[in-house]
């Protein structure tokens, strides 16, 4: 499981990276290009001497106030969402983390598994007597710790695949909302369609908005149940009855010291 968990990070760090650069540079795009292109458009249409334009230029001007209030808070919006951008790559990395733990714990309930022991053929005495008596114990609590670690990395896999998700689709309402913006600002550029312009920048900058907002909700909801699983799995981490006063359940063996054989009383002895 451990090497197939490997191969599926390994291919949603190389989407995420691919997607991450594409929304950095059509974000750096969006600042440093769409909006001076924006604003000159705004003062071109505001100085245009078309008789159209000066009639109508007190309800225009609103609306193009409208429209760069908007864009900068689009772009601002961007800027925000976009700076915790490598949180997936954190998250699939502690996954990986914790994959890696889960396999060696659950090779340690196997080793402990009676029919894997070699040790009792070779280990006699009371201290063996004694080990054995605890080892259901220690099986229960390795077993206990290799349920928490498949339960964290399953969280955090899902929580950076969520993330992901969550940056792939910001990259497709960007892309979009910047086709039609540009679109809508040639037309506006154009004296005889510069009204139709304007209506149609406001409504491009309208629905991009509303789709981030959108996308804004469902991400805070992964957040909630992200939040909901932690709680959970911290009061699994707190079941004690696997670990007795939260530490590893005491092996016994500390009792017996005495491993002398020529005194003819060992607490216990190896068969060579």
């Amino acid at each position: 499981m451990a090497y197939a968990l490997t191969d599926f990070i390994r291919d949603r760090q190389a989407q995420h990276a691919r997607t991450a650069e594409a929304l950095l540079r059509a974000h750096a795009r969006l600042r440093d290009e769409v909006m001076p292109a924006a604003a000159s458009a705004i003062r071109a249409v505001q100085t245009s001497p078309a008789p159209w334009l000066v009639l109508g230029r007190g309800l225009i001007a609103p609306k193009l106030q409208q429209i760069w209030n908007g864009l900068s808070s689009l772009e601002g919006l961007l800027a925000t969402l976009l700076s915790p951008i490598q949180i997936p790559f954190w998250l699939w990395h502690n996954a990986e983390r914790w994959a890696r733990l889960e396999g060696e714990v659950t090779g340690m309930v196997g080793d402990m598994n009676i029919t894997n022991r070699e040790v009792h053929l070779r280990w006699h005495g009371a201290a063996a007597d004694a080990y054995d008596k605890v080892l259901p114990a220690h099986v229960a609590a390795a077993a206990q710790l290799g349920t928490s670690a498949d339960t964290i990395q399953r969280s955090l896999t899902w929580a950076g695949t969520a993330a992901a998700v969550f940056y792939a689709a910001l990259l497709a309402i960007l892309i979009q909302f910047t086709a039609g913006f540009l679109t809508a600002m040639a037309t506006a550029m154009s004296v005889p369609f510069a009204v139709m312009g304007i209506v149609a920048m406001f409504m491009v900058i309208s629905v991009a908005l509303a789709e981030l907002g959108a996308l804004v909700v469902v991400g805070t909801e992964v957040f909630a149940r992200m939040k909901i699983w932690m709680i959970e799995l911290q009061t699994e981490l707190n079941d004690n009855s696997a670990f007795p006063n939260r530490r590893w359940p005491p092996s016994r063996t500390d009792w017996f010291a005495d491993a002398t054989v020529t005194d003819g009383d060992a607490d216990w002895s190896v068969v060579r």
